[in-house]
């Protein structure tokens, strides 16, 4: 025996599958956020200042960063002074809005050529390492630490330090 059905069993029935899906089976996704939970969450270094001058206002600087890269102003070789670990921070928000990721499972070191020597340990004051990529020229300026203690182990800044530096716009050091 077929059962008929008009147009309102049909409506009542659409209605009824899509809330029950609504229900069980579509979980809303959290954006991504900094301190939030999850996949998504946004790992940043400790207290670090998230919003320099030219992020603000934040919402603007997220929805144009692409532009600016874009046009050729900054590289986003450059953006990996702060963001240091595009998996931990860039990539959550590309994944978020379906945009393509951004050197995808490499960190800075990696995708500027970085070099250090071989079995290298970092100092004690170095760690936790992403305070210290974030805080290390305020130690200086403060005379905390000395340019002249970095060069011992940074002895070729071209090598190292000037490749954030110079793409990141802030001083070129001298190794002299």
């Amino acid at each position: 025996m077929m059962v008929k059905l008009n147009h309102i069993s049909k409506l009542m029935l659409l209605l009824t599958l899509v809330s029950v899906l609504a229900l069980t089976g579509c979980g809303r996704v959290e954006k991504p956020v900094i301190g939030g939970e999850g996949e998504l969450a946004l790992k940043i270094a400790g207290d670090a200042d998230i919003s320099p001058v030219y992020h603000t206002p934040v919402e603007s600087w997220r929805a144009s960063h692409m532009n600016v890269i874009s046009s050729g102003k900054v590289t986003q070789e450059s953006c990996l002074a702060c963001h240091y670990e595009p998996d931990n921070f860039c990539n959550k928000c590309h994944k978020y809005v379906g945009a393509q990721n951004v050197f995808e499972g490499k960190n800075g070191k990696q995708v500027l050529g970085l070099v250090t020597e071989e079995g290298m340990e970092k100092p004690n004051d170095h760690t936790p390492l992403d305070m210290w990529r974030l805080s290390h020229d305020n130690d200086i300026i403060t005379a905390k630490s000395s340019l002249e203690e970095c060069l011992g182990c940074h002895y070729e800044p071209d090598n190292f330090c000037n490749k954030c530096h110079v793409g990141a716009g802030i001083r070129k050091i001298s190794g002299n």
